[in-house]
């Protein structure tokens, strides 16, 4: 638990790309057929991108809770389109995801 509380601290602190988050979001998602319900992405570079759009453009993307459950850290932010539920797991040979909610 405390190895998963630490990857979030330190993933926060990491410095966004130039392109916005939301944008970024959009394009992912532009083949989905809409609405959707919900779409998930795999990968820690996809839930850095989340994590990171909180910090360094908190007025799109913000954090609405953190809770760890069985070897998962799972933060859920908020947007105007969509809610973002980031799971990262503790242990390190499994995959992070982003489960993207349409709003």
């Amino acid at each position: 638990m405390k190895k998963a509380i630490f990857i979030l601290s330190l993933l926060l602190c990491i410095s966004s790309e130039a392109q916005s988050v939301l944008q970024t979001v959009d394009k992912k998602l532009e083949n989905l057929s809409k609405p959707f319900t919900f779409a998930t992405i795999y990968g820690e570079d996809f839930a850095d991108l989340i994590i990171n759009g909180a910090v360094n453009e908190p007025e799109s993307v913000s954090l609405l809770k953190t809770e760890v459950l069985s070897g998962m850290v799972i933060a859920t932010y908020s947007s105007v389109k969509y809610k973002f539920v980031v799971h990262i797991p503790e242990n390190t040979d499994s995959v992070s995801f982003v489960r993207i909610y349409n709003k």
